[in-house]
């Protein structure tokens, strides 16, 4: 595998994105509880998979296994 340019770039964006989370995840809880920053942060990463799922032509399930409902309920 070689290492470009390119490599770099998206290690350092990569980095500004995870730690730049715990900042704002700090400034957050100033004004949400512990349970709404994880809520919102779990929304707001389903829709940008469900985004990115569309953008390249995936297909979502039609059916739910019961093990995924089970371990939803809890």
């Amino acid at each position: 595998m070689s290492i470009n340019k390119r490599s770099y770039q998206l290690l350092g964006l990569l980095v500004i994105v995870w730690g730049s989370s715990f900042l704002l995840i700090d400034r957050a809880l100033l004004f949400f509880t512990p349970e709404q920053v994880v809520g919102y942060r779990l929304v707001i990463g389903a829709i940008t998979m469900f985004a990115i799922a569309l953008y390249y032509g995936k297909s979502f399930p039609r059916t739910i296994t019961p093990g995924c409902t089970l371990l939803s309920m809890q």
